[in-house]
């Protein structure tokens, strides 16, 4: 599928409907405010493609929450990210394109303003509701490019724990000594 096709695909799924509202209503989303930012939340039905990817599937998909990712500049489409309603953490990508949701924070010196951590959060879920501020790994082997900028900034990225910690090193090439900050 090309992106294009995708883009499409997206749109006319893009109607909210009584699982759509039951959903934002739940996960507590405030939907002004990711508009603000760009990003729209559409519910549809989709299901796994293998190899942390997904297709979208009307006949016989799971209920899941798709989001546009956007590139490192922070100007185009390039990927998709769904995950499961019922399991924010099992997420993939439709096109295999995006390593990092939110790269643009990630790169973008402002990001770090005044000493400031990057917030790294473990589900694009969680990156919703801080609206769009941090970053999530969608896959580990295409992360690595997002970081190669931020390994030169030296500035600490925040996680949940040590395990989260250690997983954004490993996929972006950092020390974990000089680059992560983790607060248990």
């Amino acid at each position: 599928m090309i992106l294009w096709d995708a883009r499409i695909d997206f749109i006319k799924r893009g109607m909210p409907g009584p699982t759509w509202f039951d959903y934002v209503k739940r996960e507590q989303l405030d939907v002004r405010a990711l508009a603000d930012i760009g990003v729209t939340v559409v519910v549809c039905k989709c299901r796994p493609a293998g190899r942390g990817r997904f297709e979208f599937d009307d006949d016989t998909g799971f209920d899941a929450a798709v989001i546009e990712v956007m590139d490192a500049a922070e100007e185009n489409v390039e990927d998709f990210c769904a995950w499961r309603l019922e399991a924010p953490e099992r997420f993939a990508t439709l096109l295999g394109r995006s390593g990092v949701l939110g790269a643009g924070m990630l790169i973008n010196p402002a990001s770090y303003f005044a000493g400031q951590s990057l917030r790294a959060w473990q589900t694009p879920l969680q990156w919703l509701k801080a609206r769009g501020q941090g970053f999530v790994i969608l896959n580990d082997r295409t992360a690595r490019r997002c970081f190669k900028t931020a390994r030169s900034r030296k500035h600490a990225i925040e996680t949940d724990d040590a395990e989260h910690g250690y997983r954004i090193a490993s996929a972006g090439g950092l020390r974990q000594q000089s680059i992560v900050y983790w607060q248990d």
